[in-house]
């Protein structure tokens, strides 16, 4: 997360990758997504904003979300290591969660 939504560099990529005609494409009922299948999303924060106080300044995974799905892909899961600026023991912790969780996702495929 930079600044409560996602990097230029990722922004530029998305930008890239959302072409009318090729990703999704204009319908007389609205705009529809060409793409689909599931998105794996591995997220990291200084801060926690999942849930607490600052969960409104989360604009990283709810944009993902809203543009992936847009696309036509749905299925999100998202895995997320927070709160990584809190100290050498959150950071371990997050990572270790994060990794168990990548884990899982690995095993059920």
């Amino acid at each position: 997360m930079y600044n409560f939504t996602v990097p230029s560099t990722l922004k530029a990529w998305i930008d890239h990758v959302a072409i009318a005609g090729q990703t999704f494409s204009y319908t007389a009922e609205g705009p529809r997504g060409l793409l689909s299948g599931k998105a794996y999303l591995v997220l990291s924060s200084g801060g926690i904003y999942s849930q607490g106080p600052f969960a409104a300044n989360d604009h990283l995974s709810t944009y993902l979300e809203a543009i992936f799905g847009f696309l036509g892909i749905e299925k999100i899961e998202i895995v997320r290591a927070e709160g990584i600026a809190y100290g050498a023991e959150q950071d371990q912790a997050a990572m270790a969660s994060a990794a168990e969780k990548i884990e899982a996702i690995a095993a059920a495929a």
